[in-house]
């Protein structure tokens, strides 16, 4: 929301969010589903990760070896969940081109766990990085 432009160009999604907005309600969702018995896992925002990570149980990101924007290692953008031991995990998609001989072996060097996708999500397509043979 707080990065998100509305179709007029408002900032915070046309209804003026901020970060802080954002972590606040971040937390509060941490706290709810922790209460309920749950995990929780962040999805993408690295910006907040050094904040989140207190709060949740791991983190799911998008496409980071697609965009050549790293997971992990040098600015990496989810080092902090790593040195906290939580699972990163990491859904990249075919329809780019993306196969799992380009960034598996970048992904399992970091402990990170990394899958293949349809970008449709409809399950035609996983190919995950880890097996049974080779798993964390």
């Amino acid at each position: 929301g707080y990065t998100s432009k509305s179709v007029t160009g408002a900032p915070g999604a046309g209804r003026g969010l901020t970060q802080a907005d954002s972590r606040g309600f971040e937390r509060w969702i941490a706290y709810q589903v922790h209460a309920d018995g749950m995990a929780v896992i962040q999805k993408n925002d690295s910006a907040d990760a050094s904040v989140n990570v207190r709060s949740f149980d791991g983190v799911i990101t998008e496409e980071c070896n697609a965009y050549h924007d790293p997971c992990a290692g040098r600015g990496g953008d989810w080092n902090v969940y790593l040195a906290a031991h939580k699972p990163v995990l990491n859904a990249e998609y075919a329809q780019g081109g993306e196969r799992v001989s380009k960034f598996c072996s970048a992904d399992q060097r970091w402990g990170i766990w990394g899958a293949l996708y349809s970008v449709n999500l409809d399950g035609s397509l996983y190919r995950p990085c880890w097996n049974a043979q080779n798993q964390l």
